[in-house]
């Protein structure tokens, strides 16, 4: 099998996603629309509120599309790889034309964002606005998709043996075999430092259940509640 005859299938934009950690509150945009220009033809606008000496991020991306391994026997062609038993791979990114990624820096602060379109003739093209003046602040805008912000990561599943000494072991299916995992880099705290919870002699050990590398990763939605400020 040639990977090359199944190349990535990049699927339709999807409506723009936004996301924050956890204390991080999305609200309605908060600026007066004749202080900016173009607000009334935004394709984004939100006001992003952060938690008083807590660390927090946000990610939005403006129309993602995700580019993905074709359905076909990829994922059966993968799993049977050897090298590939204690790797990681990265089934899908999210593609945009736009972004915007933020970590705060614990000041409780809020910021404002619009996505507006260019000054100019030329009304398809958009660029950021914002009326914050903060580091770790990037915003990032192109005619075409070609910004991956988000990924998705997947581990194999290791296979269990059947019960019956001649029951066949079961071949894997696409991707049921393939379980969706946290990033394989060292787990880190909020200021982005090595967590020591996870310091273990053991980490690297294969044979050993550890929560943090071998859970499956649930990603945790953002609240809905704008009732604290």
């Amino acid at each position: 099998m040639k990977l090359s005859d199944y190349p990535p299938v990049l699927d339709e934009e999807e409506k723009d996603f936004a996301v924050g950690s956890l204390g991080v509150r999305p609200k309605d945009f908060s600026i007066e629309s004749d202080a900016v220009e173009g607000i009334d033809q935004a394709k984004y606008k939100g006001d992003w509120q952060f938690m008083k000496d807590k660390r927090g991020a946000m990610l939005v991306m403006s129309k993602p599309r995700q580019e993905h391994f074709p359905k076909e026997k990829v994922f059966e062609a993968l799993y049977k790889v050897p090298e590939l038993k204690d790797k990681y791979i990265v089934p899908s990114v999210y593609r945009c034309r736009a972004y915007a990624i933020y970590l705060s820096n614990k000041t409780g602060e809020k910021i404002s964002l619009a996505l507006v379109p260019k000054s100019g003739e030329d009304k398809t093209q958009f660029e950021w606005w914002t009326d914050a003046k903060v580091e770790n602040l990037h915003l990032k805008s192109d005619e075409d998709y070609v910004f991956s912000p988000l990924f998705t990561c997947k581990r194999k599943i290791p296979l269990i043996r059947p019960l019956m000494r001649d029951s066949p072991t079961p071949d894997p299916v696409e991707e049921g075999f393939w379980m969706e995992c946290y990033p394989p880099w060292e787990p880190l705290d909020d200021d982005g430092e090595i967590d020591p919870v996870y310091d273990d002699d053991q980490e690297d050990d294969p044979n050993v259940y550890v929560p943090r590398r071998d859970s499956v990763y649930v990603p945790y939605p953002i609240s809905d509640d704008s009732d604290d400020e």
